[in-house]
């Protein structure tokens, strides 16, 4: 059978890769995307199929490759910095989950390149953090410290989910950073901008 793998982050199509396409004769690795079933050029016909790979990142962090800071997870950092919650607190009620960008992306290129990969992987922490927690993470490194940054939440924390990412480490080798190092490294690239 032919096979093509389509890797999408979330709902947002990524890339198109391992793209087999078997023509008569034989198989040849081409450059594929998802509306190919012929050969413009010469009319010839491709058996076209394709496996659909996703990977579900959670809260992304870690250094940004760009100066914008309204994504959410930059937000939240920036926030925290900024001491936006340093009178009332970081919000309580549920945990969110958290993954480096970086881990983010070695997700996908592992995904591309094992060509036993399938299906939906979630790339996450293994269990919730709080806002507070974050700021943690920042209140412990020595060049952030002295900055506003809250030491109490508003509420209570309420739920802190848990996670199961054995699939993504047992196929495509993930091995996550710790989320606080990547927190601390996403709050330092923000101030150096």
């Amino acid at each position: 059978a032919c096979v093509r793998a389509c890797v999408r982050c979330a709902c947002v199509l990524a890339c198109v890769v391992r793209a087999f396409v078997r023509q008569r004769g034989g198989w040849t690795r081409e450059k594929a995307d998802a509306g190919m079933g012929s050969d413009t050029l010469t009319g010839q016909k491709y058996d076209v199929s394709y496996d659909l790979i996703t990977i579900n990142p959670s809260f992304v962090t870690g250094p940004s490759l760009s100066t914008r800071t309204d994504g959410e997870s930059t937000k939240l950092i920036k926030n925290l910095l900024e001491g936006v919650f340093t009178l009332n607190g970081t919000k309580g009620g549920p945990c969110i989950s958290m993954i480096d960008v970086r881990d983010v992306a070695a997700a996908h290129v592992a995904a591309i390149h094992n060509p036993a990969a399938f299906g939906r992987y979630i790339v996450s922490s293994n269990q919730g953090i709080s806002h507070l927690e974050v700021a943690g993470y920042l209140a412990a490194d020595a060049t952030l410290a002295a900055l506003p940054l809250p030491k109490h939440a508003e509420s209570p924390t309420t739920y802190r989910p848990l996670f199961n990412t054995a699939k993504a480490q047992r196929d495509l080798g993930l091995r996550v950073r710790q989320i606080s190092e990547s927190v601390v490294e996403s709050a330092l690239a923000l101030l150096a901008t």
